[in-house]
């Protein structure tokens, strides 16, 4: 468009718009550029046909007013703008062949509704690239002070904030991230800001919310131990998720205040005993002193001994068999190298061994030959010991399935199943019956429950980390994963003495869970947590009498810090708390699956979640970009939070998403086959098809 054409399309309008309201001057602007309405899908459909005519027209008023500061017209330009933006195709064309970008951060501070600004720019953000956002971060300062000097401007800081989280998605993925963004990213005022606006007395918009959220714990990921005092008002915002109805933003608190924290090496266990009489000092009576496990340990280890010397002397194998089983069978046993015999020891005694181990299936060799049930046994618990001390686990998990499938209640092969084996998927079946045998002694019952504790725990993580809130049904499986992890750290907790060595980790865990399940009950000074924590304090004295340093790992520094910042937080919060109350409301946290399942569920419901899905290594290390793109901190904006249609708020018709990239338009393609998914283009439609057969079918 010529320089003259401009120049007199501006002068034209200027003239007719005058002291007009602004719906009255979009209209004459709409009508005098033939754009059509809006309302419909059918309207964005036609601007398509002629974007380039009318985007051109629309540019040159832009300029024109800008230049001339008529800030009414402008800001009626801007308001039609971002009309066009809620279509993804328009909103990047006018971002790649219009400079919509630097146009917007022209008029950032100026007297133009700094509202429709930022919608702008959120929208901006929303569909553009990652060169786009990182240029947006780029003015973050210029951002940054048109939010503070308008946080009040209804509208204002909402989409402000929801233009500063897209914008930062690039970033909280490492596999994205660029270093010279951040370097000159001002990270900290962001966070800052951000956690006043959240911290008014005015509840903060769902909305606000949950984009609010990846930005402060971006933060506190950069900033929670070396700025730990700055970062107290951040992180009591976020302990207060333990105060949602749903149980995923739970798990996203006690996730990110346990890896926080780094683990701490063991402490030296001689300095932490106290020096002198100790007048509250528990002595168990003989009964019970005879189930502690430095007592069983310390028999299991002696009998060891005495078995591998004692049979230099009687020569007996099978008598040395039946000893080493009965130890075998009760607990572990521990020895030095210098206190066994040595090949000389075996070649004096005229025995064709050269070390104690060899000797195990030999003497297996001599049970087998017997036959009966009994001597079997023995015989299998022999071999497993064999092959656990050679080092040789795969071979030993192999063996011990096939015992357990001989005899089911063989409680050894179960224990050793259960420690060696890769499939965690089996390991958890085996756990299960494992706890259930009457003829497992105590203390391997309690190994197999660590494990099935520690097992349901990753399954917990893997889970609810990974749940979209249209992902009900991944919620309640998380919770199921969360109980059951609950139970069987109560059973470790009931049946262990006090100086069992696993028994503090044991209640770190048994705290953490505590807190994920019960947040919303619990209540506000956490006092249900005091009972567990005395009990770990007492546990901790004995198991370093033991020898045994016990650390604080990142799980108990989280849950501790965790409980910190909710105890000094809940009293100031009550507008955030009412505004997280909305939030989950708003995602229909506890109503009915059918009352809010989408038209398009073959793009938007939850993916099949199995069990060993819910054991994937890979996905216990969630990070933000997952919690974001595939979890509870997905928003709305492109549908991950389960929305088929993208509502522009504003009377702009609501457009479909493509099932496979999730950018909303009106110029989506059906399924040619059911009609029921939506695509920007064959690529996407390839993309999708993995997904989209197993549900697709001809209408």
């Amino acid at each position: 468009m010529s320089a003259q054409s401009s120049r007199a399309l501006y002068s034209s309008l200027s003239a007719r718009v005058a002291g007009l309201s602004l719906a009255r001057t979009v209209a004459i602007l709409c009508e005098r550029l033939g754009i059509p309405k809006l309302n419909k899908r059918s309207g964005f459909r036609a601007l398509h046909t002629r974007f380039p005519e009318v985007a051109e027209q629309l540019v040159a008023i832009f300029d024109e007013a800008f230049d001339k500061e008529n800030w009414e017209l402008l800001e009626t330009v801007v308001y039609v703008l971002t009309d066009f933006c809620f279509d993804s195709v328009l909103c990047r064309r006018l971002i790649d062949s219009y400079g919509l970008l630097s146009k917007i951060m022209q008029i950032v501070i100026s007297p133009v509704d700094s509202t429709r600004v930022f919608q702008i720019l959120a929208l901006v953000a929303r569909y553009g690239d990652d060169p786009v956002k990182a240029e947006i971060l780029r003015g973050a300062l210029l951002l940054l002070m048109a939010l503070r000097l308008r946080r009040d401007v209804p509208g204002v800081a909402e989409a402000a904030i929801v233009t500063f989280a897209h914008c930062l998605e690039p970033q909280f993925s490492h596999e994205t991230r660029d270093p010279a963004v951040l370097r000159e990213l001002p990270l900290s005022s962001i966070v800052q800001l951000v956690t006043e606006i959240l911290r008014g007395p005015s509840p903060p918009s769902p909305q606000l919310i949950i984009h609010a959220l990846p930005i402060l714990i971006f933060g506190a990921e950069a900033f929670a131990t070396g700025r730990a005092d700055d970062m107290v008002p951040t992180m009591e915002l976020l302990a207060m998720l333990l105060r949602s109805k749903d149980i995923s933003l739970r798990c996203v608190a006690v996730w990110l205040f346990s890896h926080l924290y780094p683990e701490e090496p063991d402490d030296d266990p001689l300095s932490q005993i106290p020096d002198g009489p100790e007048p509250n000092r528990y002595f168990p009576g003989p009964e019970e002193l005879w189930t502690w496990e430095g007592v069983v340990t310390d028999e299991a280890s002696q009998t060891h001994i005495t078995a591998v010397w004692d049979l230099l002397d009687h020569r007996d194998l099978r008598r040395f068999g039946r000893e080493m089983v009965s130890l075998m069978e009760e607990a572990e046993y521990f020895y030095d190298d210098d206190l066994v015999p040595t090949a000389k020891d075996y070649a004096n005694a005229a025995l064709p061994f050269t070390t104690w181990e060899e000797c195990l299936p030999a003497a297996a060799e001599l049970f087998r030959q017997d036959g009966d049930a009994r001597s079997l046994d023995y015989a299998d618990v022999l071999e497993l010991e064999y092959l656990t001390l050679t080092n040789n686990p795969v071979r030993a998990a192999a063996r011990a399935g096939e015992i357990m499938a001989r005899n089911p209640k063989h409680g050894y092969a179960h224990v050793v199943f259960c420690s060696t084996s890769e499939d965690r998927e089996a390991c958890l079946q085996a756990m299960k019956r494992g706890v259930e045998l009457e003829n497992i002694s105590p203390y391997w019952r309690r190994r197999v429950l660590l494990g099935a504790m520690e097992i349901h725990g990753l399954m917990v993580w893997n889970t609810l980390l990974n749940a979209r809130p249209s992902d009900r049904r991944k919620r309640q499986m998380g919770k199921e994963f969360l109980e059951a992890e609950v139970k069987y750290a109560s059973m470790l907790i009931e049946d262990a003495p006090r100086d069992a060595r696993d028994l503090p980790h044991a209640l770190d865990c048994h705290i953490s869970s505590l807190l994920l399940l019960q947040g919303p009950v619990l209540s506000e000074d956490l006092s249900e947590m005091e009972p567990c924590l005395h009990a770990r304090e007492l546990s901790k004295i004995e198991v370093r009498r033991r020898g045994y340093g016990v650390k604080d790992s990142h799980t108990t520094k989280g849950y501790m810090a965790l409980a910190q910042h909710f105890r000094s937080g809940i009293k100031s919060l009550s507008g955030f708390l009412i505004g997280l109350q909305q939030l989950d409301d708003a995602r229909g946290v506890g109503t009915p699956e059918c009352a809010t399942r989408t038209q398009f569920a073959d793009s938007y419901d939850a993916d099949d979640w199995s069990t060993s899905q819910a054991l994937s290594e890979s996905l216990a290390s969630s990070d933000l970009d997952t919690l974001i793109s595939r979890g509870p901190l997905a928003c709305s904006c492109d549908g991950r939070a389960g929305d088929a249609c993208m509502d522009s708020g504003r009377g702009a018709a609501d457009l479909y998403r493509c099932s496979s990239c999730l950018k909303a338009s009106a110029v989506l393609r059906k399924c040619g086959r059911c009609g029921n998914a939506w695509y920007c283009d064959s690529a996407c439609q390839r993309a999708h098809w993995h997904k989209h057969r197993g549900r697709c079918g001809r209408r």
